[in-house]
């Protein structure tokens, strides 16, 4: 009997020194704002995928690879995502999305999204492990022209200075289309949020030598 009293004492005594895992959630919605849409303003198909995260662009060098790179490699070597099967980065709770990323869902009006990712951990899983993405983070959304990625030929980056903050434990955020004012990628028309083009290094290569062709020419 006291064997027993014991073991439920320090199990509740382990249990409260536990740290606590606190958990947030991000909805990402164009609702009553603007739309997503390609290079040429035509609104993004079903099924275009996005993804919601934080880009570590504290130097100069970091922000202008975000700015002017085309190696997705690179992009994504500044990018830390949420949701996308990854420990502690939250799950997708979204009829529609088959993959791990948010996708434009057409919930709304054609090039809209209303997605969500929930259980997001902000605290610590154990005195060792750090915070996934800390609290304050500011939020970005990674916007592709396809259902893959790495195979888009366009994609914006867009975020808020205001609003787009990964929120304190138990709290939630909604990063709204219209509250958008800063642009690392693409275009906001005021009525839309534009994709840009990606050229592939083969086409980057082929303008550069044609450049030069034309350039010797020209001095000949």
């Amino acid at each position: 009997m006291k064997t027993s009293f014991l073991y439920s004492l320090l199990s509740f005594i382990l249990l409260c020194s536990l740290p606590a895992v606190a958990a947030v959630s991000i909805t990402v919605n164009s609702n009553a704002g603007s739309p997503y849409t390609d290079s040429m303003g035509n609104l993004l198909s079903t099924g275009s995928v996005i993804r919601v995260g934080y880009f570590d662009i504290s130097s100069p060098a970091s922000l202008l690879t975000l700015q002017t790179s085309n190696d997705y490699s690179a992009i994504n070597s500044l990018f830390r995502p949420l949701g996308e099967n990854i420990s502690g980065a939250g799950w997708i709770n979204t009829v529609g999305s088959l993959t791990n990323y948010l996708v434009v869902n057409d919930m709304f009006a054609p090039g809209a999204v209303f997605d969500q990712i929930v259980d997001i951990n902000v605290g610590n899983l154990s005195p060792s492990d750090a915070r996934y993405i800390a609290p304050g983070s500011d939020l970005s959304v990674w916007v592709f022209n396809s259902s893959t990625p790495q195979s888009a030929t366009e994609w914006g980056i867009f975020s808020a200075s205001t609003g787009w903050e990964l929120p304190n434990d138990l709290a939630s955020q909604t990063l709204s289309t219209f509250e958008v004012n800063t642009v690392y990628r693409g275009m906001n028309t005021g009525s839309q949020l534009q994709l840009s083009p990606v050229p592939e290094p083969s086409g980057l290569l082929l303008l550069l030598g044609t450049s030069g062709l034309l350039l010797r020419r020209r001095r000949a």
